[in-house]
């Protein structure tokens, strides 16, 4: 990470650094009327078009670098929790039944409302498309499942148990399989964004 932040401040200054040129040039150039100071003053222009360009590609990698590391955060983290489930058949134990109906329940909870809902709800990852439709789907699945486990009411085992063995387990298993997917895809660009910063960023060396 400290790799990456230092590649990204390298290429700002680098950035602030041609502004500055550019400013001070056209300065140089602003009583002089001659053709030479016409074209020089053209050429400047164009310079700050460039600018505009790479000042917007800067703040597409600076986002693209924010939104890849909030999911590399989370994810990990979130399948930790969702390892107590992974590992219960389908046909769960009396005890497992009664950790299912709190535990399972305040995971999901915590998916949507509360801890991991930052990640998964109230982040944008409009500048990775492929990933935001991945995160869509996973909502999707995540909402679907808290519907049908909100229709059992607390407490009701037996009803749990008969949903965990036909539905509950399968959709969770899935729900797992995409957010594993969703977090190789961020590592996947956050790697290409880190080489790109790597590679400008030498530029001012």
């Amino acid at each position: 990470m400290s790799l990456t932040i230092t590649a990204f401040s390298s290429l700002v200054t680098i950035g602030k650094t041609i502004i500055d040129t550019i400013k001070s040039a056209k300065d140089l150039f602003t009583n002089d009327k001659s053709q030479s100071s016409v074209d020089a003053e053209a050429h400047l222009d164009n310079l700050t078009k460039s600018f505009a360009v790479y000042q917007q590609r800067v703040e597409l990698l600076a986002d693209q670098l924010f939104q890849c590391e909030t999911l590399s955060r989370f994810i990990p983290t979130w399948l930790l929790h969702h390892d107590k489930f992974n590992y219960i058949s389908t046909t769960p134990t009396k005890d497992e039944l009664g950790m299912l109906d709190i535990e399972l329940r305040r995971f999901i909870a915590d998916s949507i409302q509360d801890h991991f809902s930052s990640a998964f709800f109230r982040t944008s990852y409009n500048k990775l498309p492929e990933i935001e439709l991945m995160i869509t789907n996973f909502r999707d699945r995540i909402n679907e499942l808290d519907r049908d486990l909100s229709a059992i009411p607390q407490g009701h085992l037996q009803m749990l148990e008969i949903s965990w063995n036909t539905t509950l387990k399968a959709d969770l298993f899935r729900l797992r399989r995409d957010a594993g997917e969703i977090e190789r895809k961020a590592n996947e660009v956050f790697e290409k964004v880190v080489n790109e910063l790597r590679e400008v960023a030498s530029l001012g060396n």
